[in-house]
């Protein structure tokens, strides 16, 4: 899309996957009080974004916000939108986000109902859900697991320490992670339109998102975003692909059979002008 590599800073493998490293002390920093999420973006991956599609002054919006990790913009001299429909979430992002700047607006709700905000933003970037790789019942069979000692749980035992995160995870009745699959799209849908009517002509948005297995078969997941994306009236501009093997969530789903995919997807798409 430019004269810019995309995190040029960081090495590739063989394949081409950029390696970001571990984000966890980078995180502490920032966020001392963190309150645990099963889902959190990679932090230098957001900063390489961030830095690759906007300039000071820009305003960013993430309607999906969960801890708040695009705040880090703010102090990039970004103006900086945060939507989050959890209580537990936006009460962490309210508590971190003086660190940050005074840039930054926090919207509690349903992204679906608090979209669109008519041509006000010059990128959008989030990471929608994963399909059902990452549901309530799967959650919910975790928590029973560690509370029962039972021996597998020995397999995720890191996840105690999550608890408060996982126990907090798309507990609202609204939350489209708790969708089938079906009902999942259809809600995605609507929020890219509302994400294209949002964005500024020229704008652009930036999705992460990853395949994942369902049984043995790979869902071409990351695939699917784009066409609705496309759909939406936005044109695709860069697709790049990280590492991202996962980690607890990751662990609990390997304990249980289940084939894992091992990157993660960056597409970007500008509004035309």
């Amino acid at each position: 899309m430019s004269s810019k590599i995309f995190a040029a800073q960081y090495p590739r493998d063989s394949s081409g996957l950029i390696l970001f490293p571990r984000d966890s002390e980078y995180r502490q920093q920032l966020f001392p009080k963190l309150v645990k999420h099963p889902a959190k973006n990679n932090l230098f991956m957001i900063d390489a974004i961030i830095d690759y599609i906007t300039t000071v002054g820009d305003t960013i919006l993430d309607p999906m916000a969960g801890t708040g990790s695009l705040m880090i913009a703010a102090s990039k001299v970004r103006r900086v939108i945060l939507i989050e429909l959890e209580e537990p979430f936006v009460d962490n992002i309210r508590l971190h986000k003086n660190r940050f700047g005074d840039n930054i607006t926090v919207i509690q709700g349903d992204c679906r109902k608090v979209l669109p905000l008519g041509h006000s933003v010059d990128a959008v970037i989030f990471s929608p859900p994963y399909g059902q790789t990452l549901n309530r019942g799967n959650l919910d069979e975790l928590e029973d697991d560690l509370a029962a000692g039972t021996p597998k749980a020995n397999n995720y035992r890191s996840w105690a320490r999550w608890s408060y995160g996982v126990a907090d995870f798309s507990r609202h009745p609204d939350n489209i992670a708790r969708l089938s699959e079906f009902w999942q799209w259809l809600a995605l849908e609507d929020i890219y339109n509302k994400c294209a009517a949002t964005l500024k002509p020229g704008g652009i948005l930036t999705l992460i998102t990853k395949d994942h297995y369902l049984k043995d078969e790979r869902v071409p997941w990351a695939l699917m975003h784009h066409r609705r994306c496309i759909k939406a009236g936005l044109v695709p501009i860069d697709w790049f692909k990280r590492e991202a093997v996962g980690m607890y969530f990751g662990r609990f789903l390997l304990s249980k059979g289940v084939k894992q995919v091992v990157e993660e997807d960056i597409m970007m798409f500008r509004k035309p002008s």
